[in-house]
């Protein structure tokens, strides 16, 4: 049971892997397109009444996991945006807890991703 476990664990990082790295190519992207210079203004970047990255999310631009690490950097969600993403707030724990095991995948990507006038296209 533990073997399994431990296999099916793994499963669900490299899916989140894979999500993260084709989320964080697109928000790059999106981000050198608008002049947005850094991640926490893209965190905070809103169209009409919601933010960006929940607009993403829910045109499938982005992960559910890169969701996920964008809320565990500073970004604030309204009611109504809460309301709208049903499967980030029944799964938030375990997204999560899959995100703190591979930290230092996270944190290779913050490196390569953010610097100002990175090619999109380069592996992670």
């Amino acid at each position: 049971m533990y073997i399994r476990r431990d296999k099916n664990q793994k499963r669900e990082v490299k899916v989140t892997k894979k999500g993260l790295i084709d989320s964080a190519k697109f928000v790059k992207k999106y981000m050198n397109d608008n002049n947005i210079s850094n991640l926490d203004d893209y965190i905070n970047t809103r169209e009409g009444n919601r933010k960006v990255a929940v607009e993403h999310y829910l045109k499938n631009k982005i992960d559910s996991s890169f969701l996920v690490y964008l809320l565990g950097r500073g970004m604030m969600l309204t009611d109504m945006d809460r309301g709208e993403m049903p499967y980030i707030q029944t799964n938030f724990r375990k997204l999560k807890f899959n995100l703190e095991d591979i930290k230092d995948f996270l944190k290779k990507m913050e490196m390569k991703l953010w610097v100002k006038n990175m090619k999109v296209v380069e592996k992670f």
